[in-house]
């Protein structure tokens, strides 16, 4: 996770986001404590029938890092 993170983080993407199985409990409380919130659910997203509990991480207190210039 900290290498998507930080990827995410140096193209310029602040927003990571991504779905997990409603009845998987220890995966919700990975990424609750990674910083993860649930967003909301989305009814019969694996293979119509189990749920998904929508999740994102919006991280506003980092900026993309800086390119330095070529000397």
């Amino acid at each position: 996770m900290t290498w998507l993170e930080e990827t995410a983080l140096t193209a310029g993407t602040f927003i990571i986001g991504l779905e997990l199985r409603a009845t998987n409990q220890a995966a919700f409380a990975f990424y609750a404590a990674l910083g993860y919130r649930e967003l909301g659910r989305v009814s019969g997203y694996y293979q119509g029938i189990e749920h998904a509990i929508r999740t994102q991480i919006l991280d506003t207190s980092r900026t993309a890092p800086r390119k330095s210039a070529a000397a």
